[in-house]
């Protein structure tokens, strides 16, 4: 259903596969936390999937429609930078509330609940989902290998390695 959405708004059929290609990072932190902590996967991590796969979707979305915009404008390397500064201050900013929104269940810390798998497996997947907005977004977005690597290495080390470390 995702696939089709995206490949009427976009017009192509290369993008929502990039699009869809970005929900898997997010699943890696599900399991992870799944597989370290203990908590039980019932009916709170099938719920964290539908919830990760849709803020991951709807993030990638955002960049990639920005970029599309941006692209008639400027080169590839230099449309994906200006449509990825331009929109990650509002995927940053739905993934921090949500994060914030879900730590008041996991405080509670009640192992036969539904929040507790809900909130440990979604806040996990979310941070993990940022590693794969900023890493495999933008290699599976531009389609030549040179600028596709330029762009990774530009973006992790020199302007995101600044927000975590200011």
């Amino acid at each position: 259903m995702i696939f089709f959405i995206t490949s009427v708004l976009f017009n192509s059929l290369r993008l929502p596969i990039v699009i869809l290609a970005i929900i898997p990072t997010a699943y890696i932190g599900l399991f992870i936390t799944f597989y370290f902590s203990g908590v039980n996967f019932d009916q709170g991590g099938f719920a964290s999937f539908i919830l990760l796969c849709g803020l991951t979707v709807n993030a990638s979305i955002y960049i990639v429609n920005e970029y599309q915009k941006q692209l008639q404008k400027h080169t590839p390397q230099r449309a994906y930078l200006k449509a990825f500064y331009i929109k990650i201050v509002p995927i940053l900013l739905t993934i921090i509330s949500t994060i914030w929104g879900f730590i008041p269940f996991i405080i509670d810390n009640d192992n036969n609940s539904f929040w507790l798998p809900l909130a440990t497996s979604s806040i996990s997947g979310l941070i993990s989902s940022i590693g794969g907005l900023i890493l495999f977004l933008p290699a599976f977005c531009i389609k030549e290998k040179k600028k596709r690597q330029i762009i990774v290495i530009h973006l992790f080390f020199k302007h995101i390695t600044t927000y975590f470390f200011l």
